[in-house]
């Protein structure tokens, strides 16, 4: 009898212009996961001459799995992901992604990069006030 394929569950998920990162996770056992990175450029596409169409494999691309969490993070780092706006966080990495927000964005930022730290609090129900108003709606 064949074995059922692992599901890929969304770990994180996040949108920048023109582009959405996902970054999937497959349980392989235990508390054991393999991840891969699928970065989704497809907007884009409505920008390109045909003389372009050969890019247009470019603007979805897939990594390799990788096996640790350090090297999942490794391929989000390719991008700016702390900088997107967050759309889906898997529930048993909310802490381990809220540690690399920190690590990447520090509290102290400003601008820009201050308002993408408050946003990722808020997102992850981490700012109090905001958790509050939105309970009380």
């Amino acid at each position: 009898m064949a074995r059922a394929a692992k599901e890929r569950e969304i770990i994180l998920e996040v949108i920048g212009p023109g582009i959405m990162i996902t970054l999937y996770g497959v349980r392989v056992e235990g508390d054991k996961w393999r991840f891969l990175l699928d970065k989704d450029e497809g907007t884009m596409a409505d920008f390109l001459l045909e003389e372009d169409a050969d890019l247009l494999p470019k603007l979805r691309t897939k990594s390799e799995y990788v096996d640790t969490w350090d090297k999942a993070l490794a391929l989000l780092d390719r991008y700016p992901w702390t900088w997107f706006v967050p759309k889906e966080v898997h529930p048993e990495f909310r802490d381990l992604i809220w540690s690399a927000v920190q690590a990447r964005e520090p509290k102290q930022a400003e601008g820009r990069k201050r308002h993408a730290y408050e946003e990722w609090k808020r997102f992850l129900g981490l700012d109090p006030a905001w958790c509050r108003t939105k309970q009380a709606n």
